[in-house]
């Protein structure tokens, strides 16, 4: 009896701190107590949405390779590791893959097997990363069954008197050798303010208490620009430019790659341009409207060796480059209690890939094959939102009710293997089979 009584003790004790560090960490992450990804700023406690926001104060004391490590510390989020550089999240079990993800509210598409987009990010310029940890589909569409992750990059505010800001940070570490260097200088006056920054980073192997853990370093460099400007009282018209470049960026291994292979990314690169357009306080019950244009471009480099003593080695590199268009514009309307978010969304991405093996026999010949995994495809999506925000209590009860409809129109050319053969730099006669018939489909859906 004695014993289950000191069990059940225990247990409580248990149940208690759980309830405790979840109650801290949640009141750690309501210091910053606005939202923007669900349509306007609004504190964090009259979502109706279950939000988590990290600011760039978190990550002061703790060395982080990209946002998801940044994004561990959010109740109900967990990393999938392909690597020290290589980090994606999964929200509450969901992958990726059922996850929206928004650099500035600008969607990062892309089509792979290797964790990375989310480290194609400086994370010394991050202002605050919003989790939405559930379907917010009448904003963002059936991609968002998970959820929605919007990093927010640093940007600057308009000052009564003209003022410039130049700030430079270097680090060491010594787990892995990194060297980290960055600077940003900011102007602003009442009318316009700009801000340029850049990164750049350079890691070995890192050390663990069971060994060095080889193939693990990388290295990256970035720049950006970020502007805005009031051409009239109550508008706005800001400028946001990335771009991120990494290389020689290597991956331990693990379910990802099994087997004798070294695997690296030679070039890991994004690109973003984006321009938008606010216009506040419209009329009485016209708050806010909003149009955002982008275009963002990822190359995806990757180069696997396979190392078989006496016998062969194969080299295997694919290439994936992805383009994204896209155009959002949307109303804030307020009547009552009321909030009203009305508007479309449209966005288009290509994804065009190849790959290439080279075959090299101990003693025989040398044979480079081309190779074409993937259709090159065309994924278009138009979606119209309406979403109503309502405060029922002052305080006490929120709900949202949200209606959307999308149209989807996806396009693929035809894909034949191989695609040409050499053997000893001789080009060869090669049987091809078609592996995906050129295809289209349109569907309509609404939720």
């Amino acid at each position: 009896m004695r014993q289950l009584f000191l069990a059940a003790l225990c247990a409580i004790a248990l149940n208690t701190f759980s309830q405790v560090k979840e109650k801290v960490s949640d009141s750690l992450l309501l210091k910053e107590f606005t939202v923007t990804s669900l349509g306007t700023q609004k504190a964090i406690q009259e979502t109706s949405f279950p939000v988590s926001v990290l600011s760039a104060s978190h990550h002061q004391n703790i060395q982080i390779n990209s946002p998801a490590d940044l994004l561990i510390q959010a109740p109900g989020v967990s990393l999938m590791r392909d690597g020290i550089w290589a980090t994606s999240v999964s929200l509450r079990g969901l992958s990726d893959q059922r996850i929206v993800t928004l650099i500035d509210g600008n969607r990062l598409e892309t089509s792979t097997e290797i964790d990375g987009y989310l480290s194609m990010i400086d994370v010394n310029n991050i202002e605050k990363i919003e989790v939405i940890k559930s379907g917010a589909s009448s904003l963002y569409g059936s991609g968002a069954l998970g959820g929605v992750l919007n990093i927010i990059t640093k940007k600057g505010k308009y000052s009564e008197e003209a003022a410039t800001r130049v700030r430079i940070n270097s680090g060491l570490h010594s787990v892995n050798n990194l060297i980290e260097t960055g600077a940003d200088m900011l102007y602003t006056n009442q009318s316009y303010h700009l801000s340029v920054s850049g990164a750049y980073r350079s890691a070995g192997n890192t050390a663990t208490p069971e060994g060095t853990l080889e193939n693990s370093g990388f290295n990256d460099y970035s720049f950006g620009i970020k502007g805005g400007f009031r051409p009239f009282d109550n508008h706005e018209l800001s400028l946001n430019l990335q771009s991120f470049n990494g290389y020689d960026i290597g991956f331990p291994g693990g379910t990802a790659f099994p087997g004798p292979a070294t695997v690296t990314f030679p070039a890991h690169n994004r690109h973003l341009a984006a321009l938008n357009y606010v216009m506040n306080d419209l009329s009485e019950h016209w708050k806010k409207s909003t149009l955002n244009a982008y275009y963002q471009y990822i190359l995806r480099d990757v180069n696997v060796d396979i190392l078989i003593p006496d016998v062969q080695s194969i080299q295997i590199t694919p290439k994936g480059v992805h383009h994204t268009y896209g155009v959002n514009y949307s109303n804030q309307l307020v009547f009552g209690n009321h909030q009203v978010f009305t508007g479309y969304d449209f966005f288009t991405r290509k994804t065009i890939s190849t790959r290439e093996k080279l075959v090299t026999n101990s003693g025989g010949p040398t044979v480079l094959i081309g190779e074409k995994p993937l259709p090159d495809a065309q994924q278009s999506n138009l979606g119209i939102f309406l979403q109503d925000e309502m405060n029922l209590i002052h305080e006490k009860l929120n709900a949202s009710i949200g209606l959307r409809g999308d149209l989807n129109y996806t396009t693929n050319d035809a894909a034949y293997d191989p695609m040409y053969k050499y053997v000893n730099g001789v080009p060869m006669d090669v049987a091809q089979r078609n592996t995906f018939d050129a295809n289209e489909i349109s569907t309509l859906s609404y939720g």
